[in-house]
């Protein structure tokens, strides 16, 4: 029967349809051999033999059976057998073209020659290639046996996916079970079709399809203070398609050992996250009292350290609340002790964590946020940590409202609508290292400081003591906007704020004469603190241009003025009639007071009546296009992004009523180099110790002048890479040694962009073509502290700067790339952990440098592995970590 009209009996031409055949599935009421129809196709010709009850296929074969698929050169179908054979065809050179590519239930199998039965399921295919999971199998022959099992001879396993791998795994016989494992008999690693003699007597390698659990093998090392070194071994269990758990730990032959569980979890389109707990026993680091009998010597131990991460992150959904953590928190200088931590870790002294539950109320303007936060800092030359919480913050906002909307919309004036109203609530209690109420000596304010600072130990009062001695607030922020309103060409914004505290804990001073100091006694209850101000700005914009003659490259030249005038008043919050403060308080033998909060978040003391000005500019020019560029309109380079000045004036104060000047300057220049200075000019007078005097400079009979330079800074930030040199033109030193030596060759360098720069001479000039692709970071901070009256101070500079920070990438081929970072501590004169990082891609492999030359972390890992995850224990490893050094 057949599917379409038998193409033999007209000559083939070019554009018909290939020549197609259906097999029938037999008659009867019996089990068919053939289960469905057999669908097949040929480019050139198909030949039916029908009392042999075999077709032949030629050029460009293409047969499908159910889920199996083939295609060929030369195929030939003997549907009595239920075989099927197929080949390639050598072209005019005598190479093999269009060879059996097979296909059955998304297994490939590529060969020289395929044999197939369709009923048995059995087959045997010749130099096959196969793909099992992340590796390829290549085998001089394989019988397939059912679905579930296949057999190889001299077969070869790697995860290099050319024909002719880097790379393999040579074994005599092996056995697969597609999507499960591959077993071997003896087996040695082949590289660059070099035999070495690396192998085993016989070979397991897992493919499944889907995750699951196993042993995880260690990495080995050596180090002069802990020995040798096992790394990271342990077991991996899937513990459901959801959740991942990883039971590593290491292990080191003088001593100590490290035990981690690391849990990862994903939801789809709900959360992911991971949480991992350590334990680090430390090694024996020296014995004290050995001398000539050690047995009376005691082993001294680094105290035992922990670390606990965990980092959640939900996916937005509306209407949903959403719940976040990242936690870090160690103990003991755990990350110090770890042969493969990280340069970030091994120096941090600080870990922030935080929890956060946070969402919006339905058909509501209010939206709340529950969270905990934890502070720890470390102190490097002791171990010791001292941590801090606030547990728990609770807030809750409001959404800016306009209250008289209704009023708006009946009455059609919009200035009813300036009025918004927003409100925001938080709840907190802040505890940690804590201090007696009762018996404090305060440091601040007069002799010794007595500290009782409470552990945090299972068993014992601690945890009691200070959550009894945490201090809990609650606070109140209400934000009004009154609008803005025009006149003329001026923006008037007036403005009212409102915040409020509600505490619960006040403090009370009181002068000891025996302890020479203040006791500070605590009062239980309900206080209320609140602070209001007012302000008023006006606000407009001026413009000035300058136009150049034609003959200028220049165009115009635009200044943009934006003036800001201000007033804001706050009452005096340290008066008596708030109770916020305590006034005339002895702190020490002499008749001195002073004045001190009683609550916590008081307000600030004295009042305020500020008039304010603020002046900001940013200046532009128009350049024309210049003979050789492709634009044909003007464009618009920024000069000066921002430049700032502004000070104020307290109409309230007795003195002091003028604040310093403070300007800005913001700007980028040639496109690469971010600039940004900042100076605060004084213009009150000094005594000869240095401290301010309530008259002005100007008032001097020396010098008399309008201020004084009493500090700034300078940030700059260079950011430059290859792609924008090209951009910009030709190389600038090319032009140059053109322009010098006129009709020098360029030498060229190749087809490879990755070979190095080629050294060319002329008569009087050296010049090199470099053209790699590469990028260069730098950074850099200059601070300036004026000098005292009386000159600089012995050991005080008045020019300082923190680090200089070089980063950076070069890639020499498509191959090859280096990454560098060179922070320079301009106060030590020295790098702070310099690091080169080194990468090769070697196609299926990987090599990667990472060093560390100088500094307390002096190191260097080099690691050549393979890049599939199925043979991630193929690799060579060579180090020297800085723990063990």
């Amino acid at each position: 029967m057949l599917g379409r009209p038998d193409s033999l009996s007209r000559p083939f031409k070019a554009g018909q349809p290939p020549d197609t055949l259906r097999v029938p599935l037999g008659r009867g009421g019996g089990k068919r051999d053939i289960e469905t129809t057999i669908v097949y196709s040929a480019r050139d010709s198909i030949r039916l033999d029908a009392p042999g009850k075999v077709a032949y296929l030629y050029g460009d074969a293409d047969i499908t059976y159910g889920t199996t698929h083939l295609t060929a050169a030369l195929v030939r179908i003997e549907y009595g057998r239920n075989v099927v054979t197929a080949e390639g065809a050598p072209d005019s050179a005598g190479v093999l073209q269009n060879t059996p590519i097979f296909t059955d239930k998304g297994e490939q199998y590529e060969a020289k020659k395929i044999a197939y039965n369709f009923k048995t399921k059995k087959g045997k295919i010749s130099e096959a290639i196969t793909k099992q999971g992340e590796g390829y199998i290549h085998a001089e022959s394989v019988k397939r046996v059912g679905e579930k099992e296949l057999y190889g001879l001299h077969g070869q396993y790697t995860t290099c996916e050319l024909p002719h791998p880097h790379f393999y795994i040579n074994a005599s016989k092996m056995k697969v079970v597609p999507g499960e494992k591959i077993v071997t008999g003896p087996f040695n690693l082949v590289i660059g079709d070099v035999p070495t003699p690396l192998g085993f007597l016989f070979g397991y390698f897992p493919t499944p399809k889907t995750r699951s659990s196993g042993i995880i093998i260690p990495s080995y090392g050596e180090t002069p203070s802990r020995g040798f070194q096992l790394l990271g071994g342990g077991y991996y269990w899937a513990a459901s398609p959801y959740v991942g758990v990883r039971l590593t730990g290491d292990f080191f032959t003088l001593g100590g050992w490290t035990a981690r569980a690391d849990v990862q979890y994903r939801r789809r389109y709900r959360y992911d996250g991971t949480f991992q707990v350590s334990y680090a026993r430390a090694q024996p680091t020296d014995r004290i009292g050995a001398g000539a009998d050690l047995n009376a010597s005691r082993v001294v131990r680094a105290p035992d350290a922990t670390a606990l991460t965990w980092t959640h992150n939900p996916v937005a959904r509306p209407g949903h609340g959403s719940f976040r953590a990242n936690v870090q928190i160690n103990t003991g200088g755990f990350y110090r002790q770890q042969p493969n931590t990280t340069v970030q870790n091994a120096l941090a002294t600080q870990f922030n964590s935080g929890v956060s539950y946070s969402g919006a109320i339905r058909d509501s303007p209010f939206n709340y946020n529950i969270s905990a936060q934890q502070g720890q800092t470390v102190n490097p030359a002791t171990n010791v940590t001292t941590m801090n919480f606030t547990a728990p913050t609770v807030s809750l906002g409001m959404a800016q409202q306009t209250p008289l909307r209704w009023l708006a919309l009946r009455t059609g004036k919009r200035v009813f609508n300036n009025l918004t109203v927003g409100y925001n609530l938080a709840g907190t209690n802040q505890f940690g290292t804590v201090r007696s109420t009762r018996d404090r000596i305060s440091g601040l304010l007069g002799a010794g400081e007595r500290d009782t600072t409470i552990n945090l130990r299972v068993g014992q009062d601690g945890l009691g003591a200070i959550l009894r001695n945490g201090t809990a607030a609650v606070q109140h922020s209400l934000s009004i906007g009154l609008g803005t309103y025009s006149l003329a060409h001026l923006n008037f914004s007036p403005g009212v704020s409102y915040g409020e505290s509600w505490t619960f804990a006040r403090n009370t001073y009181t002068y000891d004469p025996v302890a020479q100091g203040v006791r500070i006694d605590r009062e239980r209850g309900f206080y209320r603190v609140y602070r209001y101000s007012y302000s008023l700005s006006a606000t407009t914009r001026l413009y000035g241009l300058l136009r150049l003659p034609r003959t200028s490259r220049v165009e115009a030249v635009r200044l943009t003025l934006n003036p800001d005038l201000s007033y804001s008043y706050t009452p005096d919050f340290g008066a008596a009639r708030f109770g916020f403060y305590q006034t005339g308080v002895r702190t020490d033998a002499s008749e001195r007071t002073t004045t001190l909060a009683r609550v916590a978040g008081a307000p600030g003391v004295g009042r305020s009546s500020a008039v304010g000005l603020r002046l900001s500019s940013n200046l532009e020019a128009k350049v024309r296009p210049g003979k050789g560029d492709t634009a044909t309109t003007s464009r618009k380079v920024q000069l000066i992004q921002q430049m700032s000045v502004a000070t104020s004036y307290n109409l309230a104060a007795d003195s002091f009523n003028l604040a310093p000047l403070s300007a800005n300057l913001n700007t980028q220049l040639f496109g690469l180099v971010n600039l940004n200075m900042s100076a605060q000019l004084d213009p009150y007078q000094r005594d000869s110790s240095g401290r301010r005097l309530p008259r002005y400079l100007l008032e001097a009979p020396r010098r008399p002048r309008l201020a004084r330079l009493a500090n700034a800074a300078l940030q700059m930030s260079f950011s430059f890479n290859s792609q924008q040199r090209a951009r910009g033109g030709a190389n600038p030193n090319q032009q140059a040694a053109q322009a010098a030596v006129p009709g020098l060759p360029i030498q060229p360098t190749g087809d490879d962009p990755g070979l190095p720069p080629v050294l060319m001479t002329g008569p009087q000039l050296d010049y090199v073509t470099f053209e790699l692709p590469w990028t260069l970071n730098l950074g850099y901070g200059l601070n300036y502290t004026a000098p005292g009256p009386r000159g600089r101070v012995a050991g005080q500079p008045l020019l300082s700067t923190g680090t200089i920070t070089t980063n950076g990438s070069v890639r020499l081929t498509p191959k090859w790339a280096i990454t560098y970072n060179l922070p320079f501590d301009t106060r030590t004169k020295t790098l702070v952990a310099p690091t080169f990082t080194i990468n090769r891609d070697l196609h299926c492999w990987n090599l990667s440098v990472y060093w560390i030359p100088v500094g307390q972390l002096q190191s260097y890992n080099v690691t050549l592995r393979v890049n599939s995850r199925t043979l991630q224990d193929l690799k060579l490893v060579r180090n020297r970590q800085w723990t063990g050094r």
